[in-house]
Formats: C-alpha cells, sequence, structure tokens
C-alpha cells in the first residue's frame, strides 16, 4: 500500500511546473504601476496570459499603447514565468 502512494508522488511531481508557485498578479500590478501610476486594476494572471479587470477606457488604452513596454519588462522580473499576453475583461 505504501509503494501506492510513493508512485502517484512520483507522478505527480511531474505536473509542479505547470501550477504557478506563487501569486504572479501581485508582481505583474507593480510593473504597470511603474509605468502608469495612479491606476488599480485587478489582475489574474492563468498560464502565460494577463487577465486585466476594473479599468477605465483611457487606462486601458494606455496599457495597450504600453503593452509591448509592460510585457518585456514582466519578462525581465519574472523569467519564464511571465505572461506573453494580456486580455482586458469587463
Amino acid at each position: 500500500m505504501v509503494m501506492a502512494f510513493i508512485r502517484v508522488e512520483n507522478y505527480l511531481r511531474k505536473f509542479l511546473s505547470i501550477i504557478p508557485s506563487q501569486d504572479l498578479g501581485a508582481k505583474a500590478l507593480a510593473q504597470i504601476q511603474k509605468k502608469i501610476p495612479n491606476i488599480k486594476p485587478k489582475i489574474k494572471v492563468r498560464g502565460r496570459v494577463m487577465y486585466i479587470s476594473g479599468l477605465l477606457p483611457a487606462a486601458k488604452n494606455e496599457i495597450f499603447l504600453r503593452k509591448k513596454e509592460i510585457l518585456d519588462d514582466l519578462q525581465n522580473t519574472l523569467g519564464e514565468k511571465a505572461p506573453l499576453e494580456i486580455n482586458f475583461q469587463k
């Protein structure tokens, strides 16, 4: 019976790289606020996509215009776990 649990444990270790080990939303928010101060969006990072909600249209436009800069900064800061795309939600 103990052998079965050891095998399951070894199998589940393969999936640890998929699960984010930390909350990337707070770090992403800090990077966005460096570029565009005085905004407070809600940010979720799932997979390699950052979902942003709770913004006025002007703030969305500003993020869209600086999208490449923001994603490059996130890549430098977060490394391989950085989001590759930004999506806006209502």
